[in-house]
């Protein structure tokens, strides 16, 4: 039986506002990437989590893991998506390296089922040619088990000049690829511990 969240850390039930998210959250696996030094917990709720409350959740947590960066992935229904949830997703993806930085200010998800639509102000076609639309499709299966049809429309053109600056500005820098590292050991009671990690 997996465990739930408080009770591998019991020290939130004295948080009202983590006990509202987090009260009933189950957690699915604890991964560690021993190379890149990262932990991710993958728990499971009835509702997405606000990315505010998972950032508490990180920073309260990472002291307990010495030596490795954290992160959180948290599953849900799909039918408890909601447009904000959408583009908090779509803010991991950049946080995950897709230089989408500024065209999503001011956007608007409608969602009608399994058919999304993001409404952009501009960007729309730099954001097809990096496949957004395709990228948020399987971050959103990843989450929810279900894998809806992303639309994006645009009402504001952008010219191709602006397209190349966007890209030579926001473009990650090559990542290079160190000696793999066992890192620090790292062990919480009552887990399972896996070394990989899904893509979502």
């Amino acid at each position: 039986m997996k465990p739930m969240l408080t009770q591998l850390w019991p020290q939130f039930t004295a948080d009202a506002a983590f006990m509202d998210s987090y009260g009933s959250a189950i957690v699915e696996r604890v991964v560690a990437d021993r190379q890149n030094k990262i932990i991710t917990v993958v728990y499971r709720t009835a509702n997405p989590v606000p990315a505010e409350t998972s950032g508490r959740l990180i920073a309260s947590l990472e002291p307990q893991f010495p030596g490795f960066a954290l992160k959180v992935q948290g599953l849900f229904a799909y039918t408890c998506l909601t447009s904000r949830a959408v583009l908090e997703l779509a803010e991991e993806l950049k946080d995950a390296g897709l230089p989408i930085n500024g065209f999503l200010s001011g956007a608007q998800v409608d969602i009608a089922g399994e058919h999304i639509t993001v409404r952009v102000q501009n960007g729309v076609l730099l954001l097809t040619q990096m496949e957004f639309a395709v990228k948020l499709e399987e971050l959103i299966a990843a989450r929810t088990g279900v894998r809806p049809q992303v639309a994006l429309v645009c009402d504001t053109a952008i010219s191709a000049e602006a397209v190349e600056e966007h890209i030579l500005k926001k473009a990650p820098p090559a990542r290079q690829f160190k000696a793999k590292s066992e890192g620090p050991a790292v062990k919480v009671q009552g887990l399972t511990w896996r070394t990989r990690l899904p893509s979502w």
